[in-house]
């Protein structure tokens, strides 16, 4: 499917998945919508999601989602990667699919197991069709089935207001403030940098 493709597909569903794998805005977007599943490199910067307004999202960054949104955004989204550390902050999970194999027992893919790691890792567009293939449908499969026993585990710790009314809201600014930026004083920046160098001459 091309990317107006999955558009279609987003606006006619009310539930979907979309994970994001790599490096912002050089790694894969991954979506499944409407019973099918696609994935789009990022090798010429971020990927724009359609309007996700009324619609239920399985992802694995709830800051990242929205900060690809217009106005509004989805009417609930189930974050795995937040979920998990809200149900186990000791526990540090680098990968979706360390998450997915916890909370479903279903053996995913890891996106290091197709890109590769260190010096042999490749750009995701370089990967082996089939095998990104592979992992899209088994990372997209397994947030669709872990994401809802998760959400009941939170609400059953009693954290499920804490997940909703702090950590997505605090998601949401985060993501207006990566899109927004900063205001920087150019001239009180300069006037830092000068004392830093007069301070390292000494």
């Amino acid at each position: 499917n091309g990317f107006d493709d999955i558009k279609r597909e987003i606006s006619g569903a009310k539930r979907l998945s979309v994970i994001f794998a790599g490096e912002p805005g050089a790694g894969t977007v991954l979506v499944s919508a409407g019973g099918g599943s696609c994935y789009f490199f990022e090798a010429a910067g971020r990927l724009n999601l359609p309007d996700l307004s009324g619609k239920e999202v399985v992802t694995n960054s709830a800051k990242e989602l929205l900060s690809r949104q217009g106005r509004g955004g989805p009417e609930k989204i189930l974050d795995i990667m937040l979920m998990a550390y809200m149900l186990n902050p000791e526990k540090n999970y680098d990968d979706p699919a360390h998450v997915l194999n916890e909370y479903t027992g279903l053996v995913v893919m890891s996106y290091e197991e197709v890109t590769g790691k260190g010096a042999k890792k490749i750009i995701p567009a370089l990967a082996d069709k089939k095998e990104m293939e592979k992992y899209a449908f088994s990372v997209l499969h397994a947030a669709e089935a872990a994401a809802d026993g998760m959400f009941e585990k939170i609400k059953a710790d009693s954290a499920g207001k804490l997940y909703c009314g702090m950590e997505l809201r605090l998601a949401a600014v985060l993501a207006k403030m990566e899109k927004t930026g900063l205001k920087i004083d150019r001239a009180r920046l300069a006037e830092i940098s000068r004392k830093t160098e007069k301070e390292i001459e000494k």
